[in-house]
């Protein structure tokens, strides 16, 4: 019975074995099932995946201000003009087929336009990867137009007027990294505190700068422009040699994210030491800061602008965690709430040591305080677009996070004005002249030399040393030329650009980082016949050497304005190169009259502009390429309205010089630039 119990057993077991067959198909289908339910998560997944979309959009506008009251960013006015429009704009589109793949609108500046204002914005989208991107521009455009319309103003938007332009990340970067007050990392919470809290994570306040003392930090300071601090003067009462101090950006002191040398520091002169009393400094950083996502200013408040009792605001800084600590590596943050000055003065707070030029912030329970080390640092406020504003700077308090006793901050609008008197030079607006200009009968060809800080704007554009073409200074690191002096010399290492009258003896040479060509440049008719130039760095502004003004888009030039052409080309037809800058006065010809058969035959396009005389006496000539014609407005500011480009011999008969058109081009320089 044993046996036969037993040998069922084997043969159930060898019953219950499949063939290998078998257990290779089930093995089959069980991967064919999951290779499709996998392709169906990830379909499903990349279907429903989103990603930003970038649009720089511009629309005019109607308004019962004046253009002046709300041309200055992050003045009232713009502020208000802001936020009316963003949020017509955010009604728009959530009330449209849109409303799940709207995300924000920022205004980036506004331009006047004739009889109008056109505001300049970024608009940002989040739509499926797989939709198709020409479409999604349609379906914008459309929206906008439709129910702009019944937008209720003011102020009164002109829904024809409405352009946009898709652009990519780096381009949207560039845009909010050169507006003021602007974060990219919104992270911070009420809760953290620099007395006993936490720390601050990358472009959260990117506007905080580390001073340091032969590499010790010593104090805190805000960036407020390219090469401008704002900091404390009580830094600088035993620290007073500039070349000894250096300024550090990013979130910790080591490693830096940037780090600057520092070319001046200037104390206000009624800085008091014993009751601190105009405590406040300005820093000149000896080269410029290039802006990133995690590096740029704050904005400045205008004198007007006022801070409320109990505003939230926030203390940012490299100090003490506790009184008598030691400075941090890494930036730390808390939020504190502004306490009027009349509270502050109380006997058991302050005693009435509280000036006009002070402001208290923090809490009168104590806890949340700036410390040791922070002086100089930045206190800040928000408004409703999230935009943020420099409202004092750490000065001094009794210890640290004591009861009634809250941290005591310089009064930022109460010095607006000096701080601007002390960082607003000449030098950095744009398009004025330190020198007189030429007289109307000096030429290019056969002509006389520039004087010297005239066209502080001209550069020459040297290929392996040698002067090859002109350009223009735009901004601190961008240069225009023409695309076709880089036809077939592309590498910017061959490049190199200088400044000041004598091309061989240039005041200042630069070397080139990067060449952009229009990517619609035809040698064919020479269309597009623009570039931009990025310098390896920033140059510093002075007499010999500032910006051009751009001209906004739709700015117009009457036939027989005067104009101004200049350059190192030939002095006439395959004659030799001076030393010295050339220029010469010539006048606008409307591109009718240019494109007559007997003058240049039709080739002049909208994007071009002629300039010269057809009697020929004056014009640009060989190697003035990419070089400037200016135009100076009723303010006697100058404005880059063309680009040498071609023409037929120099300065002959019934052949004037063919310029490209800039206003042409201004979308395409901002969505390279950010200008």
């Amino acid at each position: 019975m044993e046996k036969m119990h037993l040998s069922s057993v084997v043969m159930a077991t060898k019953r219950a074995c499949m063939k290998p067959w078998v257990t290779g198909l089930i093995t089959f289908i069980s991967l064919i099932v999951l290779a499709v339910c996998t392709g169906l998560i990830v379909h499903y997944v990349r279907y429903n995946q989103r990603k930003a979309y970038n649009y720089y959009s511009t629309l005019s506008f109607t308004s019962d201000k004046l253009y002046d009251d709300f041309e200055r960013e992050a003045s009232k006015n713009f502020t208000e003009m802001s936020q009316r429009i963003e949020s017509m704009v955010k009604n728009v589109f959530h009330k449209s087929s849109l409303r799940e793949e709207f995300v924000t609108s920022h205004i980036i500046r506004f331009s006047k336009d004739e009889n109008r204002v056109s505001a300049h914005m970024l608009l940002i989208f989040r739509f499926r990867s797989t939709e198709d991107p020409e479409t999604i521009n349609k379906i914008i455009q459309r929206v906008l137009h439709e129910k702009l319309q019944d937008a209720v103003g003011p102020p009164e938007l002109d829904p024809e007027s409405v352009e946009i332009k898709k652009i990519n990340k780096t381009e949207s970067d560039n845009f909010l990294n050169n507006c003021c007050g602007t974060r990219r990392n919104k992270n911070s919470k009420s809760s953290v505190r620099i007395v006993g809290g936490t720390q601050v994570e990358e472009g959260e306040w990117p506007w905080q700068a580390s001073l340091q003392w032969d590499g010790i930090h010593r104090c805190g300071a805000t960036l407020i422009n390219g090469t401008w601090l704002v900091s404390a003067a009580h830094c600088f009462i035993m620290y007073k040699d500039p070349t000894r101090w250096t300024a550090s950006f990013g979130v910790t002191v080591y490693p830096p994210k940037m780090k600057h040398g520092i070319r001046r520091i200037i104390v206000h002169e009624k800085f008091e030491h014993l009751s601190h009393d105009y405590d406040i400094s300005v820093v000149e950083l000896s080269s410029p800061v290039p802006y990133t996502n995690a590096v740029h200013r704050v904005c400045l408040p205008d004198a007007s602008h006022e801070f409320s009792q109990g505003d939230e605001m926030f203390v940012t800084g490299f100090g003490a965690l506790h009184n008598d600590g030691i400075s941090q590596n890494h930036l730390w943050q808390v939020q504190v709430n502004l306490i009027d000055t009349q509270t502050c003065n109380e006997p058991e707070v302050y005693n009435n040591t509280i000036t006009p030029r002070m402001l208290c912030a923090g809490s009168l329970s104590g806890k949340r305080d700036a410390c040791q080390g922070d002086s100089g640092g930045p206190l800040v406020s928000s408004d409703s677009r999230d935009i943020w504003y420099l409202a004092g700077i750490v000065s001094w308090g009794d210890e640290c996070g004591k009861p009634y006793k809250p941290g005591v901050y310089t009064r930022v609008t109460a010095l607006r004005d000096w701080i601007a008197s002390q960082t607003v030079s000449i030098f950095k607006s744009c398009g004025r002249q330190l020198v007189s200009t030429i007289g109307a009968g000096n030429r290019i060809v056969n002509g006389k030399n520039a004087l010297t800080g005239v066209w502080p704007w001209q550069a020459s554009m040297k290929w392996k040393g040698q002067h090859h073409c002109g350009a223009s200074l735009i901004s601190s690191r961008w240069l225009l030329s023409a695309a076709h002096c880089f036809t077939k010399k592309t590498n910017p290492e061959d490049w190199t650009v200088s400044f000041g009258t004598r091309v061989n003896k240039p005041y200042m040479t630069q070397k080139v980082q990067n060449i952009i060509s229009h990517e619609n440049f035809s040698r064919a008719g020479i269309q597009n016949d623009i570039a931009l130039v990025q310098l390896a760095k920033e140059v510093s502004f002075s007499k010999h050497v500032r910006r051009i003004c751009l001209p906004e888009a739709k700015m117009k030039l009457s036939e027989n304005d005067s104009v101004v052409v200049t350059g190192w080309g030939a002095l006439y037809m395959n004659g030799p190169l001076p030393n010295i800058l050339q220029e010469a006065f010539v006048k606008i010809i409307d591109n009718k009259v240019c494109n007559a058969p007997h003058v240049l035959s039709g080739w002049v396009t909208d994007k071009m502009l002629c300039a010269g005389f057809m009697s020929g006496k004056a014009d640009a000539c060989q190697n003035d390429s990419g070089g400037p014609l200016v135009y100076p407005d009723s303010r006697n500011i100058w404005h880059l309205v063309g680009i040498v480009s071609w023409g037929d011999g120099c300065a002959q008969k019934n052949k004037p010089g063919v310029y490209t058109r800039v206003t042409a081009y201004r979308d395409w320089i901002t969505s390279k630039t950010g200008l």
